[in-house]
């Protein structure tokens, strides 16, 4: 252990010596305000979910839901800098290290403090995005609307009675294939947080350098950051696909739950169904209690890959990240909706034939 510290204060020293403060340039965001119409709806899909009676029928969420009205619209940039600021990461660094990562800013952004360049390529995916409470991302993941026999869509439905609602865990509908769509996972222990910090403040001195690294060294806490994509589950119940794809009883009855909150006169052969087919996401937390860094995709497949093994969904839950760190907390902010997708034509005939087939298997 001793020669590890050794060689960590070694390298944390020569980076501390050789850098200096620049001005910063300005940093964007990959897609800008792309998403700001779909940001938008997600405000409204729960404004018309919180003003109507249905979500009462699902007691064990209902009070939290009321309470917290699912989330909020937040601004990524300033999400990302309170992720990696040294006081909610605290690895030992003192008041002249914190200054001096406090005093980064980009000319175009109007917060400052510390993110990782690999971060900011691959998480600022846009300006903004949408902040979910856990039981907002169970209302979102189980929204829909339908087409009106006037042509006018409906409000939007949570589908309450659905079986994902009760136990519904974020991870069981994250894509782990890393060539299906596209994805970042980066975590970064104290060692590897100290020396990204000092690279990226400059001219820290060598005191608050080892300050800094003596706590690092034996800090067993990390950051995670992870892009991906998770599915709607009723769109998943509707294609076979995920965890419906042996289990027709869930099948059945997540699309039942769809057609239970479609009034029956509404319930005409060709009524249009309209399912998001996924949601691009972003999770994070910097509770992490174990050393690991790294970058890479969601599949465990040799050592350049990293597995997101169970975040669950509940409040008081945690997860692991390949078995070498536990999130007692993370934060889940939703992006945009149907990535890289051609949503088909779904009516209520086809759910209602599809129920048939599976129930006569």
């Amino acid at each position: 252990m001793k020669r590890i510290a050794t060689k960590t204060l070694f390298a944390l020293f020569l980076l501390s010596s050789c850098v200096t403060q620049e001005n910063q340039k300005e940093v964007v965001s990959r897609h800008g305000n792309s998403n700001l119409n779909f940001i938008n709806d997600v405000q409204s899909y729960f404004k018309d979910i919180g003003e109507s009676n249905k979500i009462a029928a699902f007691d064990s969420i209902q009070a939290t839901i009321v309470e917290t009205q699912f989330g909020k619209k937040v601004g990524l940039y300033k999400e990302l800098v309170d992720l990696f600021d040294p006081e909610n990461f605290n690895c030992g660094c003192d008041d002249k290290m914190k200054k001096a990562l406090k005093k980064i800013k980009p000319n175009n952004q109007s917060v400052s403090g510390f993110i990782p360049d690999v971060v900011v390529k691959n998480a600022f995916m846009t300006d903004s995005v949408y902040l979910l409470n856990r039981q907002g991302s169970n209302v979102l993941a189980h929204l829909f609307q339908y087409k009106k026999s006037s042509g006018q869509l409906s409000n939007t439905l949570f589908a309450a009675t659905a079986a994902t609602v009760k136990n519904f865990n974020e991870i069981n509908f994250v894509e782990k294939n890393p060539r299906t769509y596209d994805q970042f996972f980066y975590t970064l222990d104290c060692t590897g947080f100290i020396t990204a910090a000092v690279n990226a403040s400059g001219g820290v001195n060598s005191t608050s350098v080892k300050t800094a690294a003596s706590v690092a060294i034996s800090a067993k806490k990390s950051i995670f950051v992870l892009g991906g994509v998770m599915y709607s589950p009723l769109f998943q119940a509707y294609k076979g696909l995920g965890i419906f794809s042996n289990n027709d009883t869930l099948r059945i009855d997540v699309l039942s739950s769809i057609l239970n909150e479609i009034p029956i006169q509404e319930q005409l052969d060709n009524t249009q169904i309209l399912l998001n087919s996924n949601y691009q996401i972003i999770f994070a937390s910097n509770s992490g209690n174990a050393s690991f860094n790294g970058e890479g995709s969601l599949g465990v497949s040799g050592n350049a890959s990293f597995g997101l093994g169970s975040v669950q969904g509940s409040t008081n839950s945690s997860g692991s990240i390949d078995r070498s760190s536990d999130y007692t907390n993370y934060k889940t902010y939703v992006v945009d909706k149907n990535i890289n997708t051609e949503l088909p034509n779904i009516t209520v005939k086809d759910v209602k034939d599809l129920i048939a087939e599976l129930r006569a298997r």
